[in-house]
């Protein structure tokens, strides 16, 4: 579809204020993704890996940790995974709920954001949901990709969560 092809979205500010910082993607960009798995350990247990990034290079796999200022909304993240680098902000950190930032790789934005929920006192139900825009961005990325990097992510923080 060629306006997906020529699809560069909102500017990474309106990309941050309108959008992430309300905990929503951009559903109108060439990429969107969701995956959800159900972790057996309660939701604080979930939390605590998840918003200490610092510690992501332990259990998530390709993933190297450039630089962390603080993982609070306005704190700031440089990572890779594989050759591609991302400078990322957090938009929405609310203990427990939800985890949410906005990131830039070259000319391509994204929004990233992870909803907890608790299934019970023993289990916690972790959505990722993920938009990326920029022009001609389909032509070397494409859904499956983002889906296979989310699915890697999320397997990774239940086996994490999942250790006695």
């Amino acid at each position: 579809m060629a306006s997906k092809l020529f699809y560069s979205g909102p500017d990474l500010k309106t990309l941050h204020q309108d959008y992430a910082t309300k905990g929503r993607i951009d559903t109108a960009a060439p990429i969107v993704s969701e995956h959800s798995i159900v972790i057996d350990a309660p939701t604080d247990r979930v939390w605590q890996i998840l918003s200490d990034v610092k510690n992501w290079p332990t259990w998530y796999p390709g993933f190297d940790l450039l630089d962390l200022t603080d993982v609070a909304p306005g704190g700031t993240f440089r990572w890779k995974i594989g050759s591609g680098a991302v400078s990322s902000t957090f938009a929405v950190v609310d203990p427990g709920r939800e985890l949410t930032w906005s990131g830039i790789s070259m000319w391509i934005k994204a929004v990233d954001h992870h909803v907890l929920e608790p299934l019970d006192d023993t289990r916690t139900k972790v959505t990722v949901s993920e938009s990326m825009g920029g022009i001609g961005l389909t032509l070397i990325y494409n859904t499956a990709k983002v889906r296979e990097v989310q699915e890697v992510r999320l397997n990774a923080l239940k086996a994490a969560a999942e250790k006695p």
